[in-house]
């Protein structure tokens, strides 16, 4: 069992309930480095100083009064920042996730600003996606969870909502709140990403990541997001010929018998490949009919 991210003892959290006491408490549960200098694009560049975009990310806390008792929404915050600033101190940079700049004593995250849209908006968008954009989103998603992985972390919460594409057309990776490693707590995620066994105690949290990818594809293939939970099965009946093979595989009901996330599974972009995919379609398209 992982050691815990933030002592599980209340007595030792702040006694106040102010966001910025409680980013100051997690700052201090949670170490780590920058990782070099940023990667992407400067907003402005002078002659003494390059200027970034970006967002303060602050906590946010809420009181609940239920039969006489007041309830805070603290714990949950905390863990969720505690989680999220953890894989980012720990996770290099890459291309596919925002950046991390640091932290504001007392009040937040400061993280890049992208320009873009969620990837949800692109699949139910019009016109929709071309296959060869499809793929180098697919592509791209593979790099960067299989790069979060090599740090034996989860994101946790792989969605149509957390996968922004950018004004380049390129994803970004956002939201680690509910990050994890083998053996911490799991929360059930966005429907219909979650993995169905995800409450099982011996749960690997990468098999989650891997369960909402397929899901995922099988919607960008499709053109729509899924509203509710689709069994394992039904999902791979549903899937298309372009991800087909990976749905199938990522979206298997036995955790276990899922595969990791690997570079192995990157997909050729080639004109070629295309073609043969636009005529396993047609070949598909005329079967059902």
């Amino acid at each position: 069992m992982s050691t815990p991210l933030l002592p599980a003892c209340r007595r030792e959290w702040p006694t106040s309930h102010s966001p910025e006491d409680l980013f100051r408490f997690v700052v201090e549960h949670i170490s780590g480095p920058l990782h070099g200098a940023p990667t992407s694009s400067p907003w402005v560049t002078s002659t003494s100083a390059t200027l970034h975009r970006t967002i303060v990310k602050r906590p946010k806390l809420e009181t609940l009064e239920i039969d006489g008792r007041i309830l805070h929404n603290d714990f949950d915050v905390a863990t969720s920042f505690a989680r999220e600033l953890r894989l980012l101190r720990t996770v290099t940079r890459h291309a596919n996730i925002v950046e991390f700049y640091g932290h504001i004593d007392g009040v937040g995250l400061v993280i890049e600003a992208v320009d873009g849209v969620p990837i949800g908006s692109k699949i139910e968008g019009r016109p929709v996606p071309s296959d060869p954009t499809k793929l180098m989103w697919a592509n791209q998603l593979i790099r960067a969870i299989h790069h979060i992985h090599s740090f034996e972390v989860s994101h946790g919460d792989i969605s149509s909502g957390n996968i922004i594409i950018d004004n380049e057309d390129n994803v970004k990776l956002i939201d680690f709140g509910r990050s994890a490693r083998a053996g911490e707590e799991l929360f059930p995620t966005t429907h219909p990403f979650t993995a169905p066994d995800i409450l099982q105690s011996s749960h690997n949290p990468s098999l989650s990541d891997t369960y909402a990818l397929g899901v995922l594809l099988l919607c960008l293939e499709r053109n729509e997001i899924l509203e509710d939970m689709v069994a394992p099965e039904e999902l791979s009946r549903m899937a298309l010929p372009l991800f087909g093979h990976l749905v199938s595989r990522y979206t298997a009901k036995d955790g276990y018998a899922r595969p990791k996330i690997d570079l192995a599974h990157l997909l050729p972009v080639s004109g070629e490949f295309i073609c043969f995919i636009q005529l396993r379609c047609l070949n598909f398209a005329a079967s059902v009919l």
